[in-house]
């Protein structure tokens, strides 16, 4: 997640509590100066990622030590996370739009063969199904998951 502050971050800090620690990395770490009527000042904008991980005696000196590994894991926990809070968003419009495809509320009873085919090409073509396929596109746009434009639903 990108931060800012106005103190310069460690690369990454252990905050113990209990039998549980919460490993703090950070990253990309950008010095911003901005100079306003009150003088000149440096803020810094960075990426921070969490892990929350068992207390151990040796967890500040393994973090130390591999610094790299807990990075990556940390941002493919962030990673994961995140794709899976749009997916679920995601699912969960698709279910409301269902009904908006059921069968049985869009054609009469009877029908025939070629009314059927008519009926089911022009909703294959409607607004509506091209929504749908835009929320199933989600995990394809660029930036996914850390920047998802989510569809307009049609009226």
């Amino acid at each position: 997640m990108k931060c800012k502050s106005g103190v310069m971050p460690e690369q990454f800090d252990v905050r113990l509590d209990g039998k549980n620690a919460l490993v703090i990395l950070c990253e990309n770490i950008e010095p911003v100066t901005t100079t306003s009527e009150d003088g000149t000042y440096t803020e810094y904008i960075y990426d921070r990622y969490t892990l929350v991980v068992p207390n151990r005696a040796s967890l500040f000196n393994d973090v130390s030590d591999n610094f790299n590994d807990w990075l990556t894991k940390a941002r493919q926990t962030e990673y994961d996370k995140l794709s899976a809070d749009v997916r679920a968003k995601r699912n969960e419009l698709l279910e409301e739009s269902d009904k908006e495809f059921l069968i049985d509320r869009i054609l009469p009873s009877s029908i025939s063969t070629t009314a059927f085919t008519a009926k089911l090409k022009e909703l294959a073509q409607s607004e509506m199904a091209k929504y749908r396929q835009a929320l199933r596109d989600i995990p394809q746009q660029e930036g996914f998951p850390y920047n998802v434009t989510f569809p307009n639903k049609p009226q």
